[in-house]
């Protein structure tokens, strides 16, 4: 006895002897068990057939955006906990954040990274957290001569600051 299965996305039929999961062999991705055997699918006319694929492949797609929406659902319910949470604080502040990237060619160009800081603390920020990113760029030279052979390496890299500042709080509402 074999199972009839249901390709959700090119509506294949394929039949396996258990009802367990498969994948389509065109599509790739999990096929609809259908719960039929082999028998019962014979005696179904071609349009009874169509039918039948239309119907499940619609209850499975419902299903599938019910669950989803159950997930936002969920979701937004913890976000609003969370956010309920933090406002009964006492001390609730709201910040953004923003950042600059400096390039670095080896060495901190303190001039740059000083201007950098001093116009962003003018208007309010304050620096948050800096690292350095590696780029990776590699450029590999060569240089033969006297049989020896000369390579340079180096990697690009860049500072990456990131600032924020303090925009409401519970009192400025």
């Amino acid at each position: 006895m074999s199972f009839v299965h249901i390709c959700q996305k090119c509506k294949a039929v394929f039949k396996y002897p258990t009802q367990d999961v498969h994948t389509c062999p065109d599509c790739s991705i999990p096929m609809l068990s259908t719960g039929i055997s082999d028998a019962d699918w014979a005696k179904l006319s071609p349009q009874q057939r169509n039918e039948y694929k239309e119907v499940e492949l619609r209850k499975r797609l419902e299903e599938q955006r019910r669950r989803e929406e159950e997930q936002r659902r969920l979701a937004q319910e913890k976000e609003e906990k969370k956010t309920a949470y933090i406002k009964s604080q006492a001390d609730y502040i709201f910040y953004e954040y923003d950042i600059d990237v400096i390039p670095n060619d080896g060495g901190v160009n303190v001039t740059l990274l000083k201007s950098v800081l001093d116009a962003r603390a003018r208007k309010g920020w304050k620096l948050h957290s800096i690292y350095s990113n590696e780029l990776g760029e590699n450029s590999h030279v060569e240089a033969a001569g006297w049989n020896r052979t000369v390579r340079i390496n180096s990697t690009a890299s860049q500072d990456v600051l990131i600032f924020e500042r303090r925009i409401m709080d519970d009192t400025q509402r």
